[in-house]
């Protein structure tokens, strides 16, 4: 990775016209609102329109997250929440019906201390939205602090196994970073072009950092740590985007009090060991091998489907490179890049799965039409 400065001397005053520019956090009066930034080129134009507001849950202590995802596979977006003061990760269940929507709310997790930001991702491939989340922000330890996490064990970046389909409450915690003093949040995406999903998370204080975290096969494993800039004081949002287009993820972060920075750190692409090298590397290593790799759905993942089973067959003059993604079709599969990371492995041979998450009602950002996209969407892949 290599860090690009945005805006390193980002002021207070500054950051909250940003907040106030693209979002209005308190009541707005009805109308429409032009802001210009003193000394700057940039206005924006703000509307409030007449509205109903529709209270899910009150009373809260210390709202955190808040992300929108369809964790129980019916169709319908839920939400994921945490209640840091609280000790709690919660999703709230989606109940349409005759046009109305309710809201049931499910613990995630009710035992770790101290919740702050996390998001959706298909950790084990198997197709469902799993949660990635960062633990025990508001570390203070030795002043006992009610509403601080006061252990340094309590700090943690983990993720939460999906079960719900069989039971609501079927969340099963996962470990990925300990003792990650300060944990602000973390985010999930295949930033080294294996085709497995790693983890890029924040700390805010003692001292404040980020990092990512390597997914080196098993997400229920042992992952590896790699630094991307500590004593960054006060760390929180992070992101993970393509911002320079070459088909890769980068990192972006900010961070407040004491360091006010906007930065984001270029992905250089994947190397033998991890992903900062000081050139680019757009293609995986040489190999006398005959690399084997494997694209398609859960049916082809190795959590889910053939993949690993299929690796074992074959013989000791050939490697297999698993890049099948749980719930897509071939147009989500294209449009989230990872055909591009196929290609940067270099295969000789390349086995292709996809069919079913192409079927109408998949939702526009999968589905392909059988008599026209369907036989088109291939055509990349075999290009």
């Amino acid at each position: 990775m290599s860090s690009h400065s945005i805006c390193p001397a980002l002021t207070t005053s500054l950051w909250l016209t940003l907040t106030r520019t693209a979002i209005w956090t308190w009541p707005v009066p009805v109308g429409s609102w032009e802001i210009s930034l003193p000394g700057s080129k940039m206005t924006a134009l703000l509307k409030r329109e007449r509205g109903k507001k529709h209270l899910i849950e009150q009373n809260i202590a210390e709202t955190r997250t808040v992300r929108a995802a369809d964790f129980d596979g019916d169709g319908d977006m839920d939400l994921l929440g945490t209640a840091r003061k609280a000790n709690q990760v919660v999703w709230y269940e989606n109940h349409r019906a005759d046009g109305a929507v309710a809201w049931k709310k499910h613990l995630i997790d009710d035992k770790s201390v101290c919740p702050a930001h996390g998001n959706p991702a298909d950790m084990d491939g198997d197709g469902d939205l799993d949660v990635v989340m960062a633990l025990g922000f508001y570390f203070r330890p030795g002043s006992g602090e009610v509403g601080a996490s006061l252990s340094s064990a309590d700090n943690q970046v983990v993720w939460y196994e999906n079960n719900v389909r069989s039971n609501p409450a079927g969340w099963k915690k996962h470990v990925i970073g300990a003792n990650f003093d300060d944990a602000f949040e973390a985010i999930a995406g295949d930033l080294d072009g294996d085709g497995d999903l790693d983890v890029a998370a924040t700390s805010w204080r003692t001292p404040g950092r980020i990092g990512w975290f390597e997914n080196l096969g098993d997400p229920r494993g042992t992952w590896t740590y790699h630094a991307l800039k500590d004593n960054w004081r006060s760390a929180n949002q992070v992101i993970l985007a393509d911002l320079n287009g070459d088909g890769r993820l980068d990192i972006a972060a900010c961070a407040e009090h004491g360091s006010y920075e906007l930065r984001w750190w270029r992905n250089e692409g994947r190397t033998e060991i991890a992903q900062v090298a000081d050139t680019p590397a757009t293609t995986a290593p040489a190999t006398s091998k005959i690399r084997v790799a494997l694209a398609g759905d859960s049916t082809v993942t190795d959590q889910a489907g053939w993949g690993a089973a299929f690796a074992q067959l074959l013989g000791p003059q050939a490697e297999c490179l698993n890049f099948a993604r749980g719930g897509r079709s071939s147009k989500s599969f294209l449009n989230e890049k990872h055909w591009q990371q196929v290609l940067w492995a270099r295969p000789k041979y390349i086995l292709i799965q996809f069919g079913h998450n192409d079927m109408p009602g998949k939702g526009p950002e999968r589905e392909t039409d059988p008599n026209s996209t369907y036989p088109e969407e291939p055509g990349p892949l075999c290009s």
